[in-house]
Protein backbone atom coordinates (compact mmCIF):
# COMPACT_ATOMS: atom_id res chain seq x y z
CA UNK A 1 0.00 0.00 0.00
CA UNK A 2 1.23 3.27 -0.87
CA UNK A 3 2.25 5.69 1.90
CA UNK A 4 -0.51 8.61 3.17
CA UNK A 5 0.33 12.15 2.60
CA UNK A 6 -1.35 15.02 3.83
CA UNK A 7 -0.60 18.40 1.64
CA UNK A 8 -1.59 21.70 3.18
CA UNK A 9 -1.85 24.66 0.83
CA UNK A 10 -2.32 28.35 0.92
CA UNK A 11 -3.79 30.14 -2.28
CA UNK A 12 -4.94 33.25 -3.60
CA UNK A 13 -8.20 34.78 -1.70
CA UNK A 14 -9.93 37.46 -3.20
CA UNK A 15 -12.36 38.00 -6.09
CA UNK A 16 -12.84 34.41 -8.06
CA UNK A 17 -10.80 32.68 -5.50
CA UNK A 18 -12.97 29.96 -5.19
CA UNK A 19 -12.89 29.19 -8.69
CA UNK A 20 -9.56 29.13 -9.16
CA UNK A 21 -9.12 26.37 -6.40
CA UNK A 22 -11.45 24.54 -7.27
CA UNK A 23 -10.10 24.49 -10.75
CA UNK A 24 -6.82 23.99 -9.26
CA UNK A 25 -7.91 21.07 -7.27
CA UNK A 26 -9.80 19.29 -10.25
CA UNK A 27 -6.60 19.85 -12.16
CA UNK A 28 -4.87 18.10 -9.29
CA UNK A 29 -7.45 15.34 -8.44
CA UNK A 30 -6.73 14.36 -12.42
CA UNK A 31 -3.05 14.26 -12.31
CA UNK A 32 -3.19 11.86 -9.10
CA UNK A 33 -5.84 9.40 -10.73
CA UNK A 34 -4.07 9.50 -13.72
CA UNK A 35 -0.89 8.28 -12.27
CA UNK A 36 -2.95 5.67 -10.17
CA UNK A 37 -3.38 7.72 -6.34
CA UNK A 38 -6.08 7.43 -4.05
CA UNK A 39 -7.33 11.02 -3.05
CA UNK A 40 -8.51 10.52 0.38
CA UNK A 41 -10.32 13.68 1.70
CA UNK A 42 -10.05 17.31 0.96
CA UNK A 43 -10.59 19.70 3.86
CA UNK A 44 -11.34 23.31 3.55
CA UNK A 45 -9.70 25.49 6.20
CA UNK A 46 -11.52 28.73 5.03
CA UNK A 47 -10.06 31.92 4.42
CA UNK A 48 -7.80 33.56 7.15
CA UNK A 49 -5.94 36.65 7.74
CA UNK A 50 -1.81 35.85 7.17
CA UNK A 51 0.63 36.45 10.10
CA UNK A 52 2.66 38.59 7.71
CA UNK A 53 2.34 39.34 4.26
CA UNK A 54 3.80 36.97 1.34
CA UNK A 55 4.67 38.45 -1.98
CA UNK A 56 3.79 36.08 -4.66
CA UNK A 57 3.88 37.36 -8.81
CA UNK A 58 4.79 41.01 -7.68
CA UNK A 59 1.79 41.17 -5.61
CA UNK A 60 1.38 41.34 -1.58
CA UNK A 61 -0.94 38.61 0.03
CA UNK A 62 -2.33 39.62 3.38
CA UNK A 63 -4.96 36.69 3.72
CA UNK A 64 -5.24 33.31 2.25
CA UNK A 65 -7.21 30.09 1.46
CA UNK A 66 -5.99 27.37 3.40
CA UNK A 67 -7.28 23.83 2.22
CA UNK A 68 -5.26 20.09 3.53
CA UNK A 69 -5.54 17.13 1.49
CA UNK A 70 -4.81 13.58 2.26
CA UNK A 71 -3.27 11.50 -0.51
CA UNK A 72 -2.28 7.65 -1.07
CA UNK A 73 0.45 7.94 -3.62
CA UNK A 74 4.10 6.57 -4.43
CA UNK A 75 6.98 9.71 -3.68
CA UNK A 76 7.46 10.02 -7.33
CA UNK A 77 3.37 10.75 -7.63
CA UNK A 78 4.18 13.35 -4.62
CA UNK A 79 6.97 14.49 -6.42
CA UNK A 80 5.09 15.48 -9.52
CA UNK A 81 2.01 16.41 -7.60
CA UNK A 82 4.49 19.34 -5.75
CA UNK A 83 5.77 20.23 -9.15
CA UNK A 84 2.31 21.43 -10.05
CA UNK A 85 1.75 23.20 -7.21
CA UNK A 86 4.96 24.95 -7.01
CA UNK A 87 4.63 25.99 -10.68
CA UNK A 88 0.42 26.87 -10.16
CA UNK A 89 0.32 31.30 -9.98
CA UNK A 90 -2.74 30.30 -7.31
CA UNK A 91 -0.69 28.44 -4.53
CA UNK A 92 1.35 30.93 -2.00
CA UNK A 93 2.91 28.20 0.06
CA UNK A 94 2.46 24.53 0.17
CA UNK A 95 3.91 21.55 2.89
CA UNK A 96 3.70 17.73 2.83
CA UNK A 97 3.18 15.40 5.89
CA UNK A 98 3.99 11.70 5.45
CA UNK A 99 1.25 10.49 8.04
CA UNK A 100 1.45 7.27 9.57
CA UNK A 101 -1.66 5.30 7.63
CA UNK A 102 -1.67 2.77 10.94
CA UNK A 103 -4.40 4.28 13.69
CA UNK A 104 -1.73 4.65 16.60
CA UNK A 105 -2.69 2.09 19.98
CA UNK A 106 -1.48 2.70 23.66
CA UNK A 107 1.22 1.64 25.00
CA UNK A 108 -0.41 -1.51 26.69
CA UNK A 109 -2.70 -2.82 23.83
CA UNK A 110 0.97 -3.10 21.70
CA UNK A 111 3.31 -4.70 24.06
CA UNK A 112 1.92 -8.17 24.61
CA UNK A 113 4.13 -8.95 27.25
CA UNK A 114 2.78 -6.11 29.69
CA UNK A 115 0.60 -8.08 32.16
CA UNK A 116 -3.51 -6.86 31.51
CA UNK A 117 -5.48 -5.16 34.36
CA UNK A 118 -8.42 -6.63 34.65
CA UNK A 119 -11.39 -4.37 34.19
CA UNK A 120 -12.31 -2.12 36.98
CA UNK A 121 -8.98 -1.87 38.92
CA UNK A 122 -7.60 1.17 40.44
CA UNK A 123 -4.37 2.34 39.30
CA UNK A 124 -2.45 2.52 42.71
CA UNK A 125 0.95 4.16 41.47
CA UNK A 126 -1.10 7.20 39.16
CA UNK A 127 -2.76 7.73 42.84
CA UNK A 128 0.93 7.69 44.37
CA UNK A 129 3.05 9.59 42.07
CA UNK A 130 -0.19 12.14 42.86
CA UNK A 131 0.29 12.14 46.39
CA UNK A 132 4.26 12.16 45.72
CA UNK A 133 3.58 15.62 44.22
CA UNK A 134 1.47 17.49 46.82
CA UNK A 135 3.64 16.47 49.52
CA UNK A 136 6.46 17.95 47.53
CA UNK A 137 4.40 21.22 46.98
CA UNK A 138 3.42 21.10 50.75
CA UNK A 139 7.04 21.16 52.06
CA UNK A 140 8.07 23.58 49.57
CA UNK A 141 5.87 26.10 50.73
CA UNK A 142 6.27 25.27 55.00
Amino acid sequence: MAPLYEVVMMTKSGKGATVQLTSLLQNCAKSLWSRGAVLADIRPWGARDLAYRIRKQSENHYSAQYVSMDVYCSPPTLHQLEGQLRTSPHVLRYLTFKKSSLPAFDKEARNPFLPKRPEGAIDLEADATERAKWEYVRTAIW
